[in-house]
């Protein structure tokens, strides 16, 4: 993350997930914590996030790829881990790749997208609902 990043906060809480979103000058970072002892989906749109826009490029910070544009964020994190993404709006004539994700990363066919995995601390899996 760049440590001038400023006004760092939650954006949202409840007994199971906190998620915070803090500025760079590069764009906003998004990190999502699951906080219950049992494995956790989420699924936000970008305004849920205080983001303004509804389709936004991916970066995992933590496997240090690029995972394209997403109409919205949705993951599966373990228990007590989390995902952090830095987050920036997609060009307007951008259009979600419509090929598979790149290198080794597995797919599941869901409508309309395809699930991209990340890894996690635990080497468990999370996923970034990546439109086509």
């Amino acid at each position: 993350m760049d440590q001038e990043s400023t006004d760092s906060r939650p954006v949202l809480t409840t007994d199971k997930i906190v998620i915070w979103r803090a500025e760079s000058k590069s764009g906003p970072y998004i990190g999502a914590f699951n906080t219950s002892p049992d494995s956790l989906k989420i699924h936000y749109t970008w305004t849920e996030l205080g983001l303004d826009g509804t389709r936004f490029t991916l970066r995992d910070l933590w496997e240090r790829k690029d995972l394209g544009t997403a109409d919205s964020l949705t993951a599966e994190i373990p228990s007590h881990g989390a995902v952090l993404y830095s987050v920036r709006a997609a060009p307007q004539n951008e259009h979600a790749s419509t090929e598979g994700p790149v290198g080794d990363r597995k797919t599941a066919a869901v409508p309309e997208s395809t699930v991209l995995r990340a890894q996690s601390t635990d080497d468990s899996s999370k996923y970034i609902n990546h439109p086509r």
